[in-house]
């Protein structure tokens, strides 16, 4: 049988890599940082209404 690879599927390291460009070309990097649960929480609603606004 198979693989998805083989079949035209991608593999976990190339849709990583591709994720990783995709960030790169919205002008995003990684960063690390150490949050409490709640603090984590605030800080995911705050960039997603960040990213909101600059929605059309």
């Amino acid at each position: 049988m198979p693989s998805d690879n083989q079949q035209g599927g991608k593999t976990s390291a190339e849709r990583k890599r591709a994720f990783k460009e995709r960030q790169k070309a919205l002008g995003r990097r990684q960063r690390n940082y150490w949050l409490t649960d709640d603090e984590a929480e605030a800080v995911a609603a705050f960039i997603e209404r960040l990213r909101d606004q600059g929605k059309p």
